[in-house]
C-alpha cells in the first residue's frame, strides 16, 4: 500500500507543477533539452526516493495516512474522504495539506532541492522514470 500511495503522491505532485505546452517557445525546448535522462538518474536514484517517502508515510499519524490514501490513491473526493472517515471536511483538507508539505520539505532537505523550480523539474521526469 505504502509504494502505491508513495507512487500516487509523485503523481500528486507532478499534477500540481505541469503547466500547459506553450508552442513554439525556444526557451521551453532548451530547457526540457537539457533535462537529460542520465542527469537525473545520477541525481536522483527513484528507488532511494520511493524509500524515503514510504518512510515518512510510516511516520505519518494513521489518520493522515488514510486521508492521503483515500485522497490520492482512491481519488476520493474531501466530502467522501471526510464521510468515510467520520470527520469534518476541514480536517481532511487541513491534514492532507500538512501531509503534502511535510513531503515537499523533507524531500527538498534530504535531496539537496532547494528551489521549487527545481523540485518542478525533477518531479515529472521522476514519474517518467516509474512509469
Amino acid at each position: 500500500m505504502l509504494k502505491n500511495v508513495s507512487f500516487r503522491i509523485l503523481r500528486y505532485f507532478h499534477k500540481l507543477y505541469t503547466h500547459p505546452e506553450v508552442a513554439n517557445d525556444p526557451l521551453i525546448e532548451e530547457r526540457l533539452n537539457s533535462l537529460s535522462y542520465s542527469h537525473v538518474e545520477e541525481d536522483i536514484n527513484t528507488q532511494e526516493l520511493m524509500q524515503f517517502i514510504n518512510g515518512l508515510l510510516k511516520e505519518m499519524p494513521e489518520l493522515s495516512l488514510r486521508i492521503v490514501e483515500l485522497r490520492l490513491v482512491r481519488n476520493k473526493s474531501i466530502k467522501e474522504t471526510a464521510r468515510k472517515l467520520n470527520i469534518a471536511e476541514s480536517t481532511v483538507s487541513n491534514n492532507l495539506s500538512k501531509a503534502l508539505a511535510t513531503l515537499r520539505q523533507e524531500v527538498a532537505l534530504n535531496y539537496g532541492i532547494a528551489s521549487a523550480n527545481k523540485l518542478k523539474q525533477l518531479l515529472p521526469l521522476l514519474i517518467i522514470l516509474m512509469d
